[in-house]
């Protein structure tokens, strides 16, 4: 099956019978949506509006379903032009994948910014990006290392990095997010690795990783959220627990660690060892965690939020070459992270978005 001619080489490990099942489901859920939402938008703003004018949560209902349509639509627009790449580039012909795959990583970008930008527009965000350590000469090739603490910043790296550096990006992301209709297809076009989070063998899981560097060039980079999954209080404490039963000296490097996870090594020293040559930046936000439930988005978390977003670059040639020294290294740099997400959380005097954000954050492994 994997040799038929409209099969992408980047395709996940599934049938075909396995794919369309999900997109038969995915692909006209966010297509109707998006038109039931429009054609029932002056009710659907109306009962919004009122919501609003109980609640007084600075019409967060309202700005909610304006994005829901943002998504929607920026989706179903997304869907619709990716179909007719297909039809245009005539792989399902038996033709190269080149120019399908340039029409996707295209599609990624337009898709993300519209997305990121509409969600800025709709709630009222501002972002703010410090990249002054990370020279604008700077071509790679990137290993990018970013923080996770919600869904939202899978478009960040797209709109700072990708769009305005226009460094193509290749994602280690969740399997799970193949129910998103937009990243499965184009996703699944270009060079991407979704890998499952959990069972007896992630050997694969990371075999993968390290292929999707491999055969990267200069001006590109390879995106990991080396954390493996976002940040809760109960998972922070597991996280510390299982490294102080495991590895005694490495508990005392990350127990001090508040706001982040630490690393879960094997993806970050994969692309490390197959990629020596590789600069690595490191991503740094705070803002999204008023983004990690839709109920908090619904509740006003995120209305008039500043995102803030700290950019850091290690040239490959101050990277430890040796494992244990780089596991290290790599504590350290996530330890710097901690502290800056620390401190610039301190720096918000939003008290109803940012107090339950530090106090969530703030737990210990005891």
């Amino acid at each position: 099956m994997a040799a038929l001619p409209m099969r992408s080489p980047y395709s996940v490990d599934e049938t075909l019978t396995q794919r369309w099942r999900r997109r038969a489901v995915t692909i006209p859920f966010s297509i109707v949506g998006a038109v039931l939402l429009l054609a029932l938008s002056p009710l659907v703003l109306t009962v919004t509006l009122l919501v609003d004018l109980v609640r007084r949560k600075r019409f967060a209902t309202t700005r909610f379903a304006f994005f829901a349509g943002v998504y929607l639509w920026t989706t179903t627009f997304a869907l619709i032009g990716l179909f007719l790449s297909w039809v245009v580039s005539g792989t399902w012909a038996g033709a190269k994948w080149d120019r399908i795959c340039r029409h996707a990583y295209a599609f990624q970008r337009l898709w993300a910014r519209a997305l990121y930008r509409g969600g800025e527009a709709c709630f009222g965000v501002h972002t703010e990006v410090d990249d002054t350590d990370f020279p604008k000469d700077a071509r790679g090739p990137f290993l990018v290392f970013i923080r996770h603490t919600s869904l939202a910043e899978t478009m960040l790296p797209l709109v700072i990095i990708r769009h305005e550096r226009d460094i193509p990006l290749r994602y280690v992301i969740k399997r799970e997010l193949l129910n998103e209709p937009g990243i499965d297809v184009a996703g699944q076009r270009i060079p991407n690795a979704f890998v499952r989070r959990s069972g007896n063998d992630l050997s694969k899981e990371v075999e993968q990783v390290r292929r999707l560097a491999r055969d990267m060039t200069v001006g590109q980079g390879v995106l990991i959220y080396p954390e493996g999954t976002r940040f809760s209080p109960k998972k922070h404490a597991e996280r510390l627990s299982d490294i102080r039963q495991k590895d005694p000296g490495r508990y005392e490097r990350v127990k001090d660690l508040r706001c982040v996870l630490p690393i879960r090594l094997g993806g970050p020293l994969a692309l490390l060892d197959e990629r020596p040559d590789a600069d690595v930046l490191f991503i740094a936000h705070t803002g999204f965690e008023a983004v990690a439930s839709s109920e908090r988005m619904m509740n006003g978390a995120l209305v008039g939020k500043t995102v803030k977003v700290k950019i850091w670059r290690v040239p490959s040639a101050d990277i430890p070459k040796e494992t244990d020294d780089r596991v290290k290294w790599l504590d350290t740099e996530w330890n710097k992270m901690d502290k800056w997400v620390e401190a610039s959380l301190a720096e918000d005097d939003r008290a109803d978005a940012t107090v339950p954000a530090r106090e969530a954050l703030t737990v210990t492994a005891e």
